[in-house]
């Protein structure tokens, strides 16, 4: 699966595609941030957007905040298919990892993927809305 990089200024030219995609997340999800505010960080910088055949994903290089040390944290991923294409993330996630000097790839997500991923559940996060 080939990860296409699109430049902060090249956005427009896919960003029909990706709100919609952010619309399906959210409305799955239940997530907090804005579609707007996914712009913002990539536009900004804070974030990456790759395009994939039929989705897309939003990464960010973020550090540990005891260490300091590179993270690939994955933001968003969309896939508009029902097909389960977690596998054929797995080397372009590890190349985009090693490219940052990262030996981490963190995620939350409200489904199980330690099984299908092969990733090491850490915690859970909870919340109560009030």
């Amino acid at each position: 699966m080939k990860f296409d990089y699109i430049e902060p200024v090249n956005i427009r030219t896919v960003w029909d595609r990706v709100r919609l995609g952010l619309d399906v997340v959210r409305n799955r999800t239940g997530e907090t941030w804005s579609c707007e505010d996914v712009y913002c960080a990539i536009k900004t910088n804070q974030a990456q957007l790759f395009m994939i055949e039929d989705g897309f994903l939003v990464l960010q290089s973020i550090k540990d905040q005891w260490t300091n040390e590179p993270i690939l944290h994955i933001w968003i991923t969309y896939h508009s298919t029902l097909d389960d294409v977690t596998d054929e993330f797995h080397s372009n996630l590890r190349k985009l990892a090693d490219n940052i000097g990262s030996k981490v790839i963190r995620f939350t997500s409200p489904r199980k993927w330690d099984r299908r991923s092969g990733a090491t559940l850490v915690s859970h996060n909870y919340e109560i809305r009030i």
